[in-house]
Order: structure tokens, then C-alpha cells, then sequence
């Protein structure tokens, strides 16, 4: 319903006089853009349905961690594979086929719970910075040289730092 919603607002948007319809469109795009059933968000559920703790991390971005068990994490995976089954000729001989004959321990559920999706999140709050411009990290140097006169003088200094192979021959 709220994607119908905003794709709604997002046309009626396109057409509108507002000054400020840019920012709102950007915002509701965003919103049609959510997945609902994304796994990661039902993983997060399974292993609080499963009675341990888990969160986002800071360093990245679809990272996660918990007080779980690996073994608890395969029973995930396995029952999730489950009920979203495979195509097997793409797991055939591999370490997944491996994985996944194992059969799971306990069948975990994959309910969606409110918690698995925590507040800051919800509230919109920005976990990693988006870089303000391309190559805005440290420039180089300060330098007099400017314009065609550093251009010029790179044109004249090329190759010079290169080792002569006669030199590297002796």
C-alpha cells in the first residue's frame, strides 16, 4: 500500500510547481525502492525468533552480527534454501551442495519481527556517508604551477624519471 502511495505522489510530483518537489521525490523513490522481502531482513528475524541478539555493523553495509552460534547461522541458511529452493545444476559439486545435504537441526522461523529492523534505521539515520563529490578526498600539493604553464612543464618532464636500460644492464 505505501509503495502504491508513493509511486503515486512520485507521478503527480513530476508535474507540480513545488520548489521543494525535487527533494520530496527523491524521498518517495527511495520508498519505492524498499525491498520487503529482502533475506537479510528475514535472517535478522530467524535469529531473533531463534532467542539470540543481532545488528548491523559499522563497517558494512549488508554485515550483521550476533551472539548466535555458527551452527544456529547453517540451520538458518539450510531451512531458508528450504523453502526457497535452488536450481540444483548450479550447486552441483560444490561446497553448497555439501552444506546444504546436511539436514537442519531445528526447523527456525522466519516471521517478521519489528525489532529486526531497529529504530535508527526506521527513523532514516544515515549509517554510512555517501562521499559529497567525486575524488573529493585530499587533494595534491599546493603548487604556483597553474593552467597550461603545469601542463606544459609535465609534457617536458616525461620520461625523465625513467631508468635507462642501458643502466640497468650493467
Amino acid at each position: 500500500m505505501l509503495q502504491f502511495f508513493s509511486k503515486r505522489v512520485v507521478s503527480l510530483l513530476s508535474s507540480s510547481k513545488i520548489i521543494t518537489k525535487d527533494i520530496v521525490k527523491k524521498k518517495f523513490t527511495i520508498i519505492c525502492g524498499i525491498l520487503k522481502n529482502c533475506f537479510f531482513f528475514f535472517l535478522r528475524s530467524a535469529i531473533l525468533n531463534a532467542g539470540y541478539q543481532v545488528s548491523f555493523t559499522h563497517t558494512n553495509k549488508t554485515g550483521i552480527k550476533t551472539n548466535a552460534p555458527a551452527t544456529v547461522i547453517w540451520d538458518i541458511m539450510r531451512c531458508w534454501e528450504a523453502k526457497h529452493p535452488s536450481k540444483k545444476k548450479n550447486i552441483e559439486g560444490s561446497v553448497a551442495q555439501r552444506i546444504l545435504l546436511t539436514s537442519p537441526a531445528k526447523m527456525h522461523s522466519f516471521d517478521i519481527r519489528n525489532d529486526a529492523n531497529p529504530m535508527s534505521r526506521r527513523m532514516g539515520y544515515v549509517r554510512f556517508q555517501e562521499n559529497p563529490l567525486p575524488y573529493w578526498g585530499p587533494g595534491t600539493r599546493a603548487t604556483a604551477m597553474i593552467g597550461e604553464y603545469k601542463m606544459a612543464k609535465s609534457k617536458q618532464n616525461q620520461g625523465k624519471r625513467k631508468r635507462d636500460n642501458s643502466e640497468e644492464n650493467k
